[in-house]
């Protein structure tokens, strides 16, 4: 019958807005994160009630880190908005990071006199996280000094022990030792001042049992950069 017909529509538009009223209320009462992340702390429990602006939970997004150190001010001159950095993470000892100077605080620690500056690292997944995690120990190398020119030499290739650190350098198929002070190191690698230039041969295997003008034959040559 057309009243009945038209008693049915009625209920369906009441549910209809019932449902809309609903779905506002859900609305109104989610809390979207703003990005993809781990949930470090939670601030509420379960049928608690927040007002506008109450703390819910800390989000960390790991995909890319920030390492956060300070700068004494008379090297903040030499450090510009993404330099590299080496970084080393103890808790990663097994690998190497380089990272780049993402930001610094124009405005230094008056007790301290040093300026905040971050470095950002790419992170990468490992099990069932990431490989590096909020709050670890990072120890952060920036070249902040004034550029030199320096030979370097695998660290293995310097022979300690004697009077003074010593290079065997190859010369016309024989081991010739060079006397050497050692200078800065970067990576597995370590300036070495003395009578040897970029370019010449060094012995890195087998050299603590070598001895002055001994025979050598080059078995196998590795390349560094």
């Amino acid at each position: 019958r057309p009243e009945r017909i038209g008693q049915a529509r009625a209920r369906v538009a009441v549910q209809e807005q019932e449902v809309a009223r609903l779905l506002d209320e859900r609305q109104r009462h989610t809390i979207a994160a703003p990005y993809d992340g781990y949930v470090l702390a939670e601030r509420t429990q379960v049928g608690q009630w927040l007002a506008v602006g109450d703390p819910v939970v800390e989000i960390a997004e790991l995909d890319r880190v920030e390492i956060e150190l300070q700068i004494a001010e008379d090297a903040i001159a030499r450090v510009d908005v993404g330099a590299e950095a080496a970084v080393e993470i103890p808790a990663v000892a097994s690998e190497q990071f380089v990272g780049k100077v993402a930001r610094i605080v124009a405005r230094a620690d008056p007790r301290a006199r040093t300026f905040p500056a971050r470095i950002a690292l790419d992170n990468r997944p490992s099990g069932s996280g990431v490989l590096l995690k909020a709050g670890m120990l990072a120890r952060v190398t920036l070249a902040v000094g004034e550029p030199v020119r320096a030979v370097l030499v695998p660290k293995d290739a310097v022979v300690l022990g004697g009077p003074a650190p010593l290079l065997f350098v190859v010369r016309e198929q024989k081991a010739a030792a060079v006397p050497v002070q050692l200078g800065v190191a970067r990576g597995s690698l370590i300036q070495v001042i003395g009578a040897v230039a970029g370019g010449d041969d060094v012995v890195v295997r087998g050299n603590e049992r070598l001895g002055n003008g001994a025979s050598v034959i080059v078995a196998e040559r590795l390349e560094t950069e």
